[in-house]
């Protein structure tokens, strides 16, 4: 809707990579963004005026054959499936984005959307919540105070639905009560490791740790925040007019995050690849996730030659440490493998001044198992095995 890393610093030898910004996509031509969704590699775009895609990264968009005269809210994939909810209803593509046929839901302004196996949940505009418990073949109402429902997310048996408040149902959107949240406009929900996280209309962040029962306010605190998202132990949140604020510590600390975007709308974000993608008033930006790794060195002795350590300890839940030593500046390109060699992130991604440096790695996104970590750096390549067990 509308993985973790962390360094030990010793000293302050570091190399820092001036090219490490935001870049602007060609597209789309449809005006603000709202939302963004990605599905097999891609990526749609949901505007003013219809839904965008791009197969390339953003180098170029198609517009799909939607309503070019309707407003798209929300994206949501389920499976093969994408979901689209317009100012006109909720639309459904079963080919990733070739044709879309409107479902039984109609002449309702859809906010927001969120999906988990055969049940969907369509926020709209002063008409409440509508529910479908059959993949969408039929279609419940709750009138929800006839409130805005700006954003919704699923946590297990639990939906969460912001509005005038944040609210909450046990019972598949049958019923909803209100959390202790109720003086805020929700525009945005995440919900991490148990953990809820709201943005609203000029106050920024809350979080709670017990389900809603009591909420305290982040430091980001006087901001409109349209978005949440989490990569690894990375949290973004998009803020109307002030672009990208970052927290590496569950919301304790926020830094603005806006190099080369300047000061946007951010009213979406999908992490495709090894990029962090934001929709805002503009159009699609990009920027690589290993922008946000805030590499440092823990030596003043520059090493005689490359080297990567085994992790630390190794096996570990969910957090482990890896050194590797760079003897000359070189670009160095960090990365995690699965155990049948698919990419799971990567770390590094930029030019490093000579030095040794500690990397502590969370995994808590991740199951058990086994996975490798591999470094490129100059003509030097390396690649260990670690095994995480929960």
């Amino acid at each position: 809707m509308k993985y973790i890393i962390s360094f030990l610093v010793i000293s302050s030898l570091l190399f820092v990579n001036v090219n490490a910004q935001w870049v602007q996509t060609n597209g789309p031509s449809g005006g603000e963004v709202f939302t963004v969704a990605l599905l097999s590699s891609k990526i749609f775009a949901g505007t003013e005026r219809g839904i965008f895609a791009t197969t390339n990264n953003g180098l170029n968009w198609t517009r799909t054959p939607f309503d070019s005269l309707t407003e798209v809210n929300a994206l949501v994939v389920n499976g093969t499936n994408i979901y689209a909810g317009s100012g006109t209803g909720l639309y459904l593509s079963t080919n990733n984005g070739t044709s879309w046929a409107q479902t039984s839901l109609t002449n309702v302004y859809i906010l927001s959307l969120a999906v988990s196996d055969t049940r969907i949940y369509a926020g709209t505009w002063l008409q409440g919540i509508y529910y479908s418990l059959n993949s969408g073949q039929s279609w419940s109402h709750v009138p929800f105070s006839n409130q805005d429902v700006f954003s919704l997310a699923i946590d297990g048996t639990n939906i969460y639905a912001g509005a005038y408040g944040l609210y909450k149902s046990t019972n598949n959107g049958q019923s909803w009560t209100q959390t202790s949240l109720g003086t805020q406009n929700v525009y945005s929900i995440l919900i991490s490791n148990s953990v809820i996280y709201a943005g609203t209309f000029q106050n920024g962040v809350y979080s709670s740790t017990n389900n809603g029962q009591t909420w305290i306010q982040t430091s980001l605190n006087n901001q409109f925040v349209w978005s949440l998202i989490k990569n690894n132990s990375y949290f973004f949140a998009g803020a109307d007019y002030n672009g990208v604020f970052l927290s590496t510590n569950n919301g304790l600390n926020w830094t603005q995050k806006n190099e080369g975007m300047g000061n946007q709308t951010v009213r979406s974000f999908l992490v495709a690849g090894t990029y962090l993608y934001a929709g805002t008033n503009t159009a699609v930006w990009k920027r690589l996730l290993s922008d946000f790794v805030e590499v440092k060195t823990i030596r003043n002795k520059i090493p005689k030659s490359y080297l990567l350590d085994q992790n630390f300890p190794n096996p570990f839940n969910p957090i482990t440490t890896i050194r590797f030593e760079v003897p000359k500046a070189s670009f160095v390109t960090f990365k995690i493998y699965n155990e049948i060699g698919n990419e799971i992130s990567t770390l590094i991604n930029t030019r490093l001044s000579a030095g040794s440096y500690e990397i502590e790695f969370n995994g808590d996104n991740l199951s058990s198992g086994i996975y490798y970590y591999k470094i490129f750096a100059g003509d030097f390549t390396d690649t260990k095995k670690m095994v995480m067990i929960k």
